[in-house]
């Protein structure tokens, strides 16, 4: 019992990007970030050119989602992916993490998006 409860601390902290439904994004771009603060109860990040934030709905050992994202509204000229990156998170209902892995799972289990701890 005592190691489930301690699930959603190791979600706490600032991940980065490392696959966007299964498929690594182009190295020539900013990588979306993403911090997850549990005291607070909300995420904050860069999606590689707006940053973000919105708040943590639910958060257990079994489950995790977000409100809408809100973001800055900058205009963004380089290549990026921060409209299907937005879209994946908002589709999350729950999430595994192994090791320094973290994955964002849909309604159907399927990995939407994998972060990788920032060191």
């Amino acid at each position: 019992m005592e190691k489930e409860k301690d699930t959603p601390l190791q979600i706490q902290g600032e991940w980065t990007l490392q696959t966007l439904r299964g498929v690594a994004p182009a190295t020539s771009i900013p990588l979306p970030s993403l911090q997850i603060d549990l005291k607070e109860n909300r995420m904050t990040g860069n999606s590689g050119c707006n940053n973000y934030f919105a708040s943590i709905e639910s958060c257990s050992s079994t489950t995790l989602s977000f409100s809408a994202i809100g973001a800055t509204r900058i205009l963004c000229l380089s290549e990026n992916i921060e409209s299907d990156y937005f879209q994946a998170l908002q589709e999350v209902t729950t999430y595994k993490i192994q090791e320094n892995s973290l994955s964002l799972l849909n309604e159907q289990g399927e990995e939407v998006v994998k972060m990788i701890k920032k060191q």
